[in-house]
């Protein structure tokens, strides 16, 4: 049957994953991926997101990465990994310890919204409370992933993205005074979207933080 197939090819993905031996061939994905995440397993794999062991929440987030990037209609599974990454990422308590996960999971963020474009628009508050947690987050890379995620996000949903830009400046504001020159490069030209495609007010604030620069 399918669903003994499924599991089966299900099985080789995590081996190829966990011994990286292999690469993983196009035919099996394309045997998995929709059935991955239409068929049960996404709900699985997005509950080890939070899973005790690093490398289980690293394989996790791969895998429902991959799978994203080749279905067809990835706005369709939103409404599941939204939330899930909310609860990771969009709390002033740090819930992913791990530097490289966190990293890992705004990279995931960034593609999700080259995806997902104009569709990411009922998901700005969520995405807005992700962002302001990490562009201050204490590892350089995670900050600078998230630079790019708020440009892009400023971009794909120009027409709503007013509604909240105001509350990225300030992070992005606080970021800009990091010892790296490219976080603060990151930053400023997240702030350069943030108002271009929101609210203009924050230029204020700005100016007397590019003024010590």
């Amino acid at each position: 049957t399918w669903r003994r197939k499924l599991s089966r090819n299900f099985n080789e993905i995590l081996i190829a994953f966990l011994t990286r031996t292999k690469p993983l061939e196009e035919e099996l994905w394309r045997n998995c991926k929709e059935r991955l995440l239409n068929n049960g397993l996404l709900k699985p794999l997005l509950k080890m997101f939070s899973d005790p062991m690093e490398r289980c929440r690293d394989l996790a987030i791969t895998i429902v990465s991959e799978c994203m990037s080749m279905v067809s209609e990835p706005a369709h599974f939103l409404p599941l990994i939204i939330p899930v990454i909310v609860t990771r990422l969009g709390t002033p308590e740090i819930s992913e310890p791990s530097e490289e996960i966190r990293l890992v999971m705004i990279q995931f963020l960034t593609s999700i919204v080259n995806q997902c474009g104009s569709d990411m628009s009922p998901y700005l508050h969520d995405m807005v409370t992700i962002l302001k947690q990490t562009v201050v987050d204490p590892y350089p890379e995670v900050k600078k992933e998230s630079c790019v995620c708020c440009s892009k996000l400023a971009q794909s949903i120009s027409h709503v993205f007013h509604q909240e830009s105001e509350l990225l400046a300030k992070p992005l504001l606080q970021s800009m005074a990091h010892q790296h020159s490219k976080v603060r490069s990151a930053c400023v030209k997240a702030f350069g979207a943030v108002v271009q495609y929101g609210s203009a007010t924050p230029i204020n604030d700005a100016l007397p933080v590019l003024a010590q620069r």
